[in-house]
């Protein structure tokens, strides 16, 4: 972004389909929340590319009611046309960021791009938090400019590359995400406090530290680790304009620390993803449902996932509430597959809760973690045939995960830990750093 305001295309970014979000501005446009009105003013997010558009539609009939006035998928469908468009044509990202134009029929005719300050397309976030500064802070840093090849995986998270490393790419995009960071990264923090009191004196000094940390990481925690907190590109007077007109409640804030967010090692899909190969759009649906016990099993999945990983999984939870960190939303989609047959599943996403003072995992947020972890042992014997095997197998799996219920971990990882012993149910893998 320039001193005056005025957006420009994310630098180091691949381009990607754009997929447009409404947000309706109720500051900048009450008429778009009114029962009738002659326009309407909306903002737009191009998630993909990270970019943000306004629109002004006219309605060409003159005033409409509520229920008459375009969609938000019309709005959507709209946006990303004349967004493809301007691509398809100068390949490159649209140099405006304002679209003027009529309904119903929105035509290159009757339609006008703008190019406004950022602030009146979308005001910057009112959250924010510094890193990097303060002698507290461990983990360690990096600038924007830094991350290179971002290209899209999911709502806030990009694929790239870090020197010369495939990485993840985890950024703040909303207020939400603030606190998310915040706990993620305070998490990560625990963890490498917790390695410091086990590894040996001559491991915990300088860049060796952190090496060992996130090895630690990975094989004790099965815990995809933070390489790097991500901060923004110094920005000049846009930042201290911000801050003038919206001072923050933190006053250790420091506008040179800014975080963008945090990058992480690319380790391979969740397990959402795997289950989803193969799938047509209908079945893609039920994939995040958690089943009950007893349903119909389904046998189109192609996700392998084996009793010894499970146990693997059960143990490193065990291991995280103990050395006081709660994940708090254990799920498919924040446990992925390294893809490397048959090692640890990790776990990623900390954010939903602050590390907490555990004292033998009595704490409530390890409570949800033994019940999320007791509806993901069902989910993984419904779409992965590996575990179906055997009716034995099936019934080891599904007294663990009641157990898990209960909050009985040590009893749940018996019940697996038999199946280990017979053999036969896949072996582990040490993940590497």
């Amino acid at each position: 972004m320039s001193e005056y305001g005025f957006p420009e295309p994310e630098q180091n970014r691949i381009w990607h389909e754009p997929q447009v979000t409404i947000h309706f501005s109720t500051v900048a446009a009450p008429r778009a929340v009114q029962p009738s009105a002659k326009n309407l003013r909306a903002e737009a997010y191009d998630q993909p590319n990270r970019q943000w558009y306004q629109l002004n539609v006219n309605f060409k009939t003159g005033l409409l009611p509520e229920g008459l006035q375009p969609s938000q998928h019309w709005l959507s469908a709209m946006a990303e046309k004349f967004i493809n468009e301007h691509y398809n044509f100068h390949k490159e990202p649209p140099f405006w960021n304002a679209i003027h134009t009529e309904y119903p029929e929105a035509t290159e005719k009757n339609t006008v791009f703008e190019l406004k300050e950022e602030y009146f397309i979308h005001g910057p976030a009112n959250q924010r938090f510094s890193y990097g500064h303060r002698p507290s802070d461990a983990l360690p840093i990096t600038r924007f400019n830094e991350v290179r090849d971002k290209h899209f995986l999911a709502r806030g998270v990009d694929y790239c590359n870090w020197q010369g490393r495939r990485c993840v790419f985890k950024r703040i995009e909303f207020d939400r995400d603030v606190d998310i960071h915040k706990n993620e990264i305070r998490a990560r923090e625990t963890l490498l406090n917790v390695a410091k009191s086990v590894l040996p004196p001559q491991e915990v000094e300088g860049d060796a530290d952190y090496i060992s940390y996130c090895s630690l990481t990975k094989v004790r925690f099965s815990t995809v680790p933070i390489l790097a907190v991500v901060l923004h590109d110094i920005s000049g007077g846009t930042e201290q304009k911000f801050l003038s007109a919206r001072p923050l409640q933190d006053p250790g804030y420091d506008p040179e620390h800014r975080v963008a967010g945090f990058l992480m090692p690319y380790d391979g899909p969740s397990m959402e993803i795997l289950a989803q190969e193969n799938l047509d759009a209908n079945e893609k649906k039920t994939v995040s449902i958690f089943p009950p016990v007893g349903v119909q099993l389904r046998t189109d999945s192609n996700l392998t996932v084996t009793e010894n990983q499970l146990l693997a999984l059960i143990s490193s939870v065990k291991q995280l509430h103990e050395a006081g960190v709660a994940h708090g939303d254990i799920n498919p989609q924040n446990v992925i597959l390294p893809e490397q047959t048959g090692r640890k599943p990790l776990l990623i996403n900390f954010g939903s809760v602050a590390p907490m003072l555990v004292v033998l995992g009595s704490a409530p947020g390890c409570q949800k973690d033994d019940i999320a972890l007791g509806n993901l042992l069902i989910w993984c014997l419904v779409h992965s045939p590996t575990l179906r095997e055997t009716l034995d197998g099936r019934h080891r799996v599904e007294k663990a995960a009641q157990l898990l219920k209960e909050g009985k971990k040590a009893q749940a990882m018996k019940a697996l830990d038999y199946a280990s012993e017979e053999g036969g149910h896949g072996s582990i893998q040490t993940p590497q750093s």
